[in-house]
């Protein structure tokens, strides 16, 4: 252990680069709406607005033999509803050319291409129409219509790295396109197996972080057994519990049945692994979760109480719930801390543990 210690003291963990990605599951029609504004000369704030389509045609085999700069831009749309009720992701137009891209992120084609081919070339009258299927690498699905041409996010974002903030009329913009790249690299690129410095600390020392993870998870179980034990100490009768590394819940056995996900009050933890911690957010609340019958949702209707948003019991049409903000960062503050939480938790099973009482005629 203490040669553990003196290997981690000088042990620097790299930084964790956060993405946009990292907030936001990268769904088709978000990233479709973000690339079209990237795309579209009249908004992406580029000194020469066509450039990011210069270089998105540049990845095109045998495209027209036209140069964008002669012109003149349309428009720049997103979701087209077509006769089928079938929205196309992309379509770009310009005066005698237009540009369809069916992007596929973590889906495939399941004949949309060919529909979508079918219907662009009964209007496309003068136009030269390109078709893009968009899509990273890991995605090994293809194009059902060949006349569609495969183009990786790989290769797009490699060609849009070659843009910088000085190509930019209005500067701001150009966060747009630099979070697109950042947040693209990052889920669409093929992951390379890395063998670095970090893998050889943790194989080295596995054993070791596994034991200290299990002794934390440990104590801070201990820290939520001690807060329920503590409110148990405050009530005249006795109930039970249910107690995990994220939550405490508290109820009468006869309100359960042996079932967790009925009526109950809870305490969580965001995050979790409250010990330790400076601000920890506690939310206590009466619960009243989707296996309770209908009989009982009847009785405590005529009680006043309904179940509201994430399972959060309302009287009155209010939330029975208090969220405060705790400190376990030292002894101290724990015993300060369980001793609020005591006191909060306390008044709430006394407010309505009785009218809960009477749905079982007790």
């Amino acid at each position: 252990m203490n040669n553990f210690k003196e290997k981690l003291k000088n042990y620097k963990l790299k930084e964790k680069n956060i993405t946009f990605f990292d907030f936001v599951a990268p769904q088709e029609m978000l990233v479709s709406s973000w690339l079209s504004f990237i795309l579209d000369p009249s908004k992406n704030g580029l000194i020469n607005g066509n450039q990011t389509i210069s270089l998105l045609l540049e990845l095109i085999d045998n495209k027209p033999d036209v140069n964008i700069d002669n012109l003149e831009f349309i428009s720049t749309k997103t979701e087209v509803v077509n006769v089928d009720k079938k929205r196309m992701d992309i379509i770009i137009k310009y005066s005698g050319l237009w540009i369809v891209i069916e992007n596929k992120i973590d889906s495939w084609d399941g004949g949309s291409t060919t529909n979508y081919y079918n219907e662009i070339e009964k209007i496309k009258d003068n136009n030269e129409v390109i078709y893009i299927y968009l899509k990273p690498e890991y995605n090994k699905s293809s194009p059902k219509n060949k006349n569609f041409q495969t183009i990786t996010y790989e290769r797009l974002i490699n060609k849009l790295n070659t843009i910088c903030k000085n190509d930019y009329k209005e500067p701001y913009k150009f966060k747009y396109l630099n979070e697109f790249r950042i947040s693209g690299e990052k889920f669409m690129k093929n992951y390379e197996i890395q063998f670095d410095e970090n893998i050889i600390f943790y194989l080295e020392n596995k054993d070791t972080i596994k034991k200290l993870q299990e002794e934390y998870e440990t104590q801070n179980y201990n820290l939520h057994k001690k807060i329920f034990t503590s409110i148990q100490s405050n009530l005249e009768e006795e109930y039970t519990s249910h107690i995990t590394n994220t939550y405490i819940q508290i109820y009468k056995e006869y309100w359960q049945k042996n079932n967790y996900a009925g009526i109950h009050f809870e305490i969580m933890f965001a995050p979790g692994d409250a010990l330790g911690r400076k601000e920890v957010k506690l939310t206590m609340t009466l619960h009243i979760e989707g296996k309770t019958t209908d009989k009982e949702l009847s009785a405590l209707k005529e009680l006043g109480f309904k179940k509201g948003k994430g399972n959060v019991a309302r009287i009155n049409n209010s939330e029975i719930k208090v969220e405060k903000i705790y400190n376990f960062s030292n002894i101290q503050n724990i015993e300060t801390s369980v001793e609020d939480i005591t006191k909060e938790m306390t008044k709430i099973i006394n407010d309505y543990s009785k009218k809960i009482d009477s749905i079982y005629n007790l």
